[in-house]
């Protein structure tokens, strides 16, 4: 069968590409054409064709361009089958990575919607959580409030977090133990925390179980003594009993070099 042979022009137009990604192509070795006439001239054969459409699959799929490469000079039934399955793992990372991107942006938003009661800010109020959320956790080795010990804490749970790719939000949480709470010594056995979607084996594992809780939303407040007192006072003029962790989160967390749009959400379960 007699060959077909297209300039640059017409082998472009054919494969519905442009000469520029052709002549990339040609000076990266992955598309080479097959003559080339006195004149300077490229041409392409029409077996060419198969070739440009299957390097524009495996680009399109999230292939790099010498990955392709690689693949084109060793051609094999084996080799590209491989070649598949490592590109849909890739995929697959990459749409939970997206997912977890809009989980982050989700819950988020959802937490901006309390800052629309602001008459309610500084009160305390009796909800209902429907739902157990998990949370990974980072010590903060301090019994006071020390903004050294907290910056060392926070640093190391960004690495961590950033390492083992967990975060379902992009504000953080704090969490005071029971023990510490009830026996009015707040900054004793606190931790930062980290929102992630599912219970995992991990020794740094908190769960915030479903229940009742008071919540406070509150503008920020260096004294966390008196907001956490406030809360427990609440409970016992109202005959509720601290059971559980407080939970405190960020909400508005922008502009943080103006305190007064740095606010958070508290939540002490009780029964």
């Amino acid at each position: 069968m007699k060959r077909l042979y297209f300039t640059s022009g017409e082998f472009a137009g054919l494969c519905n590409t442009t000469k520029e990604t052709l002549r990339h192509y040609h000076r990266i070795g992955l598309l080479i054409p097959v003559k080339t006439k006195m004149n300077g001239y490229h041409y392409y054969s029409d077996a060419q064709v198969n070739t440009f459409y299957l390097i524009d699959i495996l680009k399109s799929s999230g292939c790099s361009l010498e990955t392709i490469g690689e693949y084109l000079s060793l051609q094999s039934r084996e080799g590209f089958e491989e070649l598949l399955k490592n590109q849909l793992t890739a995929l697959l990372q990459e749409k939970q990575k997206l997912l977890q991107k809009e989980r982050q942006l989700r819950q988020s938003i959802e937490k901006f919607e309390l800052l629309k009661h602001e008459k309610q800010f500084n009160d305390c109020q009796i909800v209902t959580i429907n739902q157990a959320e998990y949370y990974i956790g980072t010590p903060i080795e301090s019994e006071t409030n020390s903004p050294a010990a907290f910056l060392k804490a926070q640093k190391e749970h960004i690495r961590y977090c950033r390492t083992h790719g967990f975060g379902e939000e992009y504000q953080l949480s704090y969490l005071t133990l029971h023990e510490s709470l009830v026996t009015r010594n707040y900054y004793a056995n606190s931790f930062i925390l980290s929102r992630i979607a599912k219970p995992i084996p991990n020794e740094r594992l908190f769960v915030k179980p479903q229940g009742r809780y008071i919540r406070m939303i509150k503008h920020w407040n260096p004294d966390t003594d008196l907001t956490f007192d406030d809360i427990l006072n609440f409970a016992q003029n109202n005959g509720y009993e601290i059971c559980g962790n407080a939970y405190e989160s960020e909400i508005a967390f922008y502009m943080q070099t103006d305190e007064t749009n740095y606010i958070t959400e508290i939540l002490v379960e009780i029964r």
